[in-house]
């Protein structure tokens, strides 16, 4: 064994004993109560083309909160989302109030209803 890889051995096990000493150095952060995360259904009209979908999908996903953004229904030029967000669908439904591609249409059946405007 060479004496280069020697040093690069003892550096590779040495750099997870320095991040855990500085991990353990840093003061805890407080503790905070988040909100659970919750499913919310979304349903978009206006959906037509692959970019369409894309771009309301970067929209759900954009939102504070949200982890993850699943389709669960196509048909034609709607699509369902179930959008899992700290807080459920009223947090989502408050945060796209401002965004001005996806207006607010109705509400059916515990669904969030936007219309995709581009």
């Amino acid at each position: 064994m060479t004496r280069n890889a020697r040093y690069a051995g003892l550096i590779g096990l040495l750099l997870p004993l320095i991040a855990l000493a500085q991990d353990a150095s840093a003061p805890a952060p407080p503790a905070v109560t988040a909100e659970p995360e919750l499913p919310a259904i979304v349903q978009v009209t206006g959906v037509g083309t692959l970019v369409d979908y894309a771009a309301v999908g970067r929209l759900l996903g954009a939102v504070e909160g949200v982890r993850r953004v699943d389709v669960t229904e196509a048909d034609g030029v709607t699509v369902t989302f179930r959008v899992l967000v700290r807080g459920g669908s009223a947090v989502l439904d408050r945060a796209l109030e401002s965004a001005s591609q996806l207006v607010r249409s109705e509400a059916s059946g515990g669904r969030l209803v936007y219309e995709y405007r581009h």
